[in-house]
C-alpha cells in the first residue's frame, strides 16, 4: 500500500491535478487523495502497508505530439472502462 500511496501522491502532484476514477468521479486535492487511499487500503481485501505481493499496476499511454488532447483522454478512458472492468482504478 505504501508504493500505491506514493504514485497516487506522484501522479496527482500530491493532490494538485484532478484524478479521476473508474466510475469518472473526479477528486482533486490531498484530502481526496488521502480518502482514495483509505478506500483501496480497506475497500475489500485488506492490502498490507509492505508486501511482496503485487497489489497495483501502472499503465502509461502516449500519444504522438499534437494529438487532440480531448480525444486521448477519452481514448484513454475507453481504454479502461475496456480493460480494467471490475477492477478499482485512476487516471490523470
Amino acid at each position: 500500500m505504501r508504493g500505491i500511496v506514493a504514485h497516487l501522491n506522484y501522479i496527482s502532484k500530491r493532490g494538485r491535478l484532478e484524478i479521476e476514477d473508474e466510475r469518472g468521479h473526479a477528486l482533486s486535492g490531498k484530502d481526496a487523495v488521502n480518502a482514495l487511499a483509505d478506500q483501496w487500503r480497506f475497500g475489500g481485501s485488506r492490502i498490507d502497508e509492505v508486501s511482496d505481493r503485487r497489489e497495483a499496476f501502472n499503465i502509461m499511454l502516449s500519444m504522438p505530439n499534437g494529438t487532440n488532447a480531448v480525444a486521448v483522454k477519452q481514448a484513454a478512458r475507453e481504454f479502461a472502462q475496456a480493460a480494467l472492468a471490475d477492477h478499482f482504478y485512476v487516471m490523470v
